[in-house]
């Protein structure tokens, strides 16, 4: 739960914003909710959010113009944004990413998604990690069990900089925590002996790992992979089959470093 926490949520819908406001002020959170990209930027002349959440598709200026000023505009830079598309808009999606927005949710997304990517955009923010990353190899450990898969998002990986830890089962992959420092965590939800879900409620009891983000991948579609993943600790998840580029801007979002892996 992410108490005391100030959002700025900037919708132009009401209905969409009664929706949310409803949804984060359950989970604890202030909204203050603006209509348009100019009435948020008024707002951050005299406040400071701890998040803004603000739709694309506004009346003047649009989503992506408003993250561009907030990144441009020393006073607001490290604000976390969070960019609300349409479920169809992957171009606007890569687009807002482009234009400085930390992450992107649909706006059909489950709450307990859209809570679970705000809350781990929040806990990076207050993170001191977040700028010590960016000056070394980041590691990413990721358990298939698959043999073909491990290989290619190894190579993938490998590709855009990381150094990469690759493990077919649950026991290799607990091993390997507890010698080595990993940044994230790529864990496919059905292996033989033990499951993702069991690797992952592990993962997040181990004391040098309970921070460590973890990224669920799954081939089975449906709400109930969502919960439980969530429930096991999980910060994101993916569908397979998925474009590696995809998964990239995931792993980079995760680490907290997007566009400086």
């Amino acid at each position: 739960m992410t108490e005391d926490r100030t959002i700025l949520l900037i919708e132009d819908s009401d209905t969409q914003a009664v929706l949310l406001t409803d949804v984060l002020e359950k989970d604890g959170m202030r909204v203050h909710r603006a209509a348009t990209a100019e009435e948020g930027l008024e707002y951050l002349r005299a406040h400071r959010p701890d998040l803004v959440v603000v739709d694309y598709h506004l009346p003047g200026m649009q989503g992506d113009e408003f993250c561009r000023r907030i990144r441009d505009n020393s006073a607001t830079d490290s604000i976390p944004l969070l960019i609300l598309t349409e479920d169809t808009e992957s171009s606007i999606e890569r687009h807002g990413l482009d234009c400085g927005a930390d992450d992107y949710v649909a706006k059909s997304t489950d709450s307990d998604v859209l809570l679970a990517r705000i809350d781990l955009l929040l806990r990076r923010s207050n993170s001191d990690a977040k700028e010590s990353s960016f000056f070394k190899t980041q590691k990413i450990l990721v358990v298939d069990d698959s043999p073909t898969f491990l290989t290619l998002l190894e190579e993938e990986l490998k590709r855009e900089g990381y150094g990469v830890y690759a493990v077919e089962n649950g026991e290799e992959a607990l091993e390997i925590i507890n010698n080595q420092q990993v940044d994230c965590i790529v864990i496919d939800l059905v292996m033989p002996g033990m499951d993702g879900i069991e690797l992952c409620k592990r993962i997040k009891g181990h004391p040098q790992t309970r921070a460590v983000p973890v990224f669920v991948v799954s081939a089975r579609p449906g709400r109930e992979v969502v919960d439980r993943s969530l429930a096991a600790g999980a910060e994101d998840f993916i569908r397979k089959p998925f474009e590696n580029e995809e998964l990239m801007d995931r792993i980079r979002r995760l680490l907290g470093a997007v566009g400086n892996a």
